[in-house]
Parts: structure tokens; sequence; C-alpha cells
């Protein structure tokens, strides 16, 4: 189901198998989607999660990566900057 998804991931976005992908996730759905691909194609991977505190729900965001980071047993590398 994810060949051709793979053959892009390598082709155009010159990922390799054993290495580490830091993946920036937000929370939404495009991150998540993009998250859940990486993984259900083999690749090992980071969560990185920045909160930039522009918006009153960023403190949720933060919680569901981290229920997504633990459920899929993923690593998790949080901030917080105040822009």
């Amino acid at each position: 189901m994810f060949d051709d998804v793979r053959t892009s991931l390598v082709d155009q976005g010159h990922l390799v198998d054993d290495r580490l992908v830091v993946v920036g996730v937000s929370g939404g759905p495009d991150s998540l989607c993009l998250l859940d691909i990486l993984d259900r194609c083999g690749y090992p991977v980071l969560v990185a999660h920045l909160d930039h505190s522009l918006r009153d729900k960023s403190a949720a965001d933060l919680l569901a990566v981290q229920q997504v980071a633990g459920t899929m047993g993923l690593e998790l590398v949080t901030g917080r900057v105040d822009v």
C-alpha cells in the first residue's frame, strides 16, 4: 500500500531507511498524517514539537502530540518560545 509513498520519500525526499527522521509535529492533521506515514514506512522517527505560544490552545496541542507519540512508542522532544 505504501510502495508509491516510500518511493517518493526516497526519490524526492532523499530519505534513507536507517537514518533518523526528525518530524516537526504541530498536532494538526497534516503533520500527524506525515508522522503516521513515516512510521508505517518503517523509518526511525523522532517527534519534535515547538510551542510558539501564539494561541490559547497551544498547551493542548502539546498534550495531544505527547499522547500520539507515547501511543506510537516514539521519542518526543519539545520546546516553548514566546514570540
